[in-house]
């Protein structure tokens, strides 16, 4: 008798890059694939679909639209499709001004820091996790470039995954982010996975 192929489900989290900081750790049913740990998508998903897993989610990835093309191939590869896109945005671009008044991100880490705790009297951005300095001129460009592309590329992944699998389109769920503290104070880390293990 032939073994039964194994299904994972498959989740897309996409979060801004303002409220990048959760850290989640992979259990035995659940693995998290986080692109800026290094590792490729194939990699983690020919290990993933070995040890059986029940849920894969992907943070942030695909980020940009190739990427969305080179994971359909890829989950074809081991018999998986996604299955989910989970979704968490701000509700108002007032909540994104206010969050981008406390926080700042990190050119080179990509790390977000409280804004009093880097900010030096000369307008000098020091990174805490590795001491690297920047102009504020700088981070700021950085921090607006990399919040306009995540919402420009969001909307369009989102329809492109859609549109790719319109005979099993995948279920998407929305986390409205309705206050700062909701995500600083671990509250939305919380329904995230709240979500994800009700899926």
């Amino acid at each position: 008798m032939e073994e039964r192929k194994h299904s994972s489900k498959v989740i897309c989290l996409f979060f801004p890059p303002l409220i990048n900081n959760f850290g989640f750790q992979s259990g035995t049913e659940i693995k998290f694939f986080n692109p800026k740990n290094g590792l490729e998508i194939d990699h983690f998903l020919s290990e993933m679909i070995k040890k059986r897993c029940d849920k894969l989610v992907l943070i942030n990835y695909p980020s940009e639209e190739k990427q969305v093309d080179r994971l359909q191939l890829e989950l074809a590869k081991v018999g998986q499709k996604i299955t989910h896109i989970l979704l968490c945005d701000p509700i108002s671009y007032d909540l994104i001004i206010e969050i981008q008044n406390k926080y700042l991100i990190c050119p080179h880490c990509e790390k977000i820091f409280k804004r009093a705790t880097t900010v030096r009297e000369n307008n000098e951005f020091v990174c805490p996790w590795d001491s690297k300095k920047f102009t504020l001129i700088k981070v700021k460009r950085f921090n607006e470039v990399r919040l306009a592309n995540y919402f420009k590329n969001s909307k369009k992944l989102v329809e492109k995954i859609l549109s790719e699998n319109k005979e099993d389109l995948p279920l998407i769920n929305q986390l409205n982010i309705s206050q700062e503290k909701e995500v600083f104070s671990g509250e939305l880390r919380e329904k995230i996975l709240k979500t994800i293990n009700n899926l």
